[in-house]
């Protein structure tokens, strides 16, 4: 049964990791990095389940290609510890899967209201299946993507995800969810959001919470931190982040 759950874990962060946006919501905006510039995020993440625990290391490149498309590139580390049957600590390490993306913020809010963006995914299997670090099959996601500014500080997003998994047995899942973001100070910016997963086979929903904060040290680096909790269904029962953005 621990086992059971701890794959779950590793399913469920492998599709939250599919579709992940400015750090450290898992909710993406539709806006692409400017063009002809870079953006690296990194940091360091934490999931658990039971006495299962699960530590990753992202590393993102992305790059505006053209003044509303980007494209980007995912990969990192991953650490395991692990309680078998036996209720003795297993451990694995090695890397994470890789994620190559786009997104294209195809209408803004001066042509049909909200500001509308479309990202899509693939994630090839460099993690180890065999050691219980990815699914060893490949991934495709579509993710639309919706922003509307509330008022000069505060801003609701919404996606519509569905994500073709290679590994028949689990099956495709439909992915959607609000956040907000609210822009406190100048540099300092509180956010939150609903994460929700629907599996297509008619497996109950999951849904997750996710609060943190964003703070701009200047106009090219910006810290942040999160914690989130399961509110329903197979989601890890807490997880946390640290990380940066460095745009240039």
């Amino acid at each position: 049964m621990k086992a059971c759950c701890f794959c779950m874990l590793i399913w469920v962060l492998a599709l939250t990791g599919l579709s992940y946006a400015g750090r450290p919501l898992n909710i993406d905006d539709p806006f692409p990095v400017e063009l002809h510039k870079f953006q690296i995020e990194t940091g360091a993440g934490y999931a658990g389940v039971d006495s299962n625990n699960h530590f990753d290391v992202p590393l993102t490149l992305t790059y505006g290609v053209l003044p509303n498309i980007e494209t980007q590139v995912g990969l990192g580390g991953q650490f395991d510890s692990r309680k078998d049957d036996d209720d003795e600590t297993e451990y694995e390490q090695g890397l994470s899967d890789m994620t190559l993306s786009f997104k294209w913020n195809f209408l803004r809010h001066d042509q049909a209201f909200f500001d509308h963006g479309l990202s899509g995914t693939i994630k090839l299997p460099t993690a180890s299946r065999r050691r219980g670090l990815g699914t060893g099959k490949v991934d495709y996601d579509l993710t639309y993507i919706i922003q509307k500014d509330l008022n000069d500080r505060a801003s609701i997003l919404f996606n519509l995800g569905y994500t073709w998994t290679g590994d028949r047995e689990e099956g495709d899942v439909i992915r959607y969810g609000l956040a907000i973001i609210y822009q406190w100070t100048d540099r300092l910016a509180p956010v939150a959001e609903l994460v929700f997963e629907t599996p297509i086979e008619g497996e109950l929903t999951s849904m997750g919470s996710n609060v943190g904060i964003r703070y701009a040290i200047n106009d090219t680096l910006t810290l942040d931190a999160a914690i989130g909790k399961k509110v329903a269904g197979d989601w890890p029962d807490w997880t946390s982040t640290v990380g940066l953005t460095w745009v240039f």
